[in-house]
Formats: C-alpha cells, structure tokens, sequence
C-alpha cells in the first residue's frame, strides 16, 4: 500500500463532488514525482529509528504502509496545505508527518497526522477584454 491508493478504495473517485477525482489522480502522480525527487534523512518513526527511507515519498509510502498494517491499525489525520508564496520551494510538493504516541514515545504510535503540502499557486489576476481596455483608454482623453 502507498499514498494514493488507498482513497479510492476507501471512497470511489466516481463519488467526489464535481468531478474531483479525475483532477485528483494527476494531483498525487504530481506529488509522488516531486516527492521521490526530494532526499529524506527523518526516520520512519521513534519506534522505528533506524528506518530512514531515502526520500520523502519513500517516508510517505512508509508510514502509509505502517498505519495499515499495524495491530491494531493506526488512524492517520489527514490535511491538505499550501506552500506558502515566499518558501525556499514554493513550487514543490512537500509532506509534514507527525506521530503521535499515546503509551510512550518508543512505543509504537497511536496516531499519524499527515499533511500534503502543495505547491504556491498564485490566484489568478482577471485579465481585462479588449472591450474594457478601449474604455479605459478612452476615458482617459
């Protein structure tokens, strides 16, 4: 199991409103790319220390993989973000993992809350039609 094939088992795409999952699917190709390009030296988890998956979407797919195949499974929380404009990568994806431990901080965790971070994309300025150029321009005289 890795990140991205376990939402659609767990809720069809077909189902998402306004067709989101047809955009979603090249969204998590996308990430899995820039993810795999970006080396990771974090290890899997404090329980797991000396599991260093050697990159961030290597780390993703392991902890994914981790919380499904735990006994008793551990619930992942998931968030979605957005790089801000001025980060060093803002035209990256990026991942934040943080485990939490309820029976201690060696012991295996209890919770994993994962966030996406997405790439900056700037909103989009209206662009003025022609029509409203020559007004403009117009009134000016």
């Amino acid at each position: 199991m890795e990140y991205g094939q376990y939402q659609p088992i767990l809720s069809p795409t077909e189902s998402w409103p306004r067709g989101v999952g047809k955009a979603w699917y090249r969204s998590v190709g996308q990430a899995r790319i820039q993810l795999s390009a970006q080396p990771n030296t974090t290890p899997l988890s404090n329980d797991e220390r000396v599991v260093v998956p050697s990159t961030k979407c290597a780390l993703l797919d392991a902890s994914v993989r981790k919380c499904f195949n735990s006994e008793p499974p551990i619930p992942i929380l998931i968030d979605v973000a957005e790089q801000k404009q001025d980060a060093p990568d803002a035209d990256l994806h990026d991942i934040r993992l943080v485990w939490e431990y309820g029976n201690g901080e060696d012991q295996v965790p209890t919770l994993l809350r994962l966030t996406m971070v997405c790439p900056f994309k700037p909103t989009s300025q209206p662009t003025q039609t022609s029509a409203e150029a020559h007004q403009l321009s117009s009134s000016k005289g």
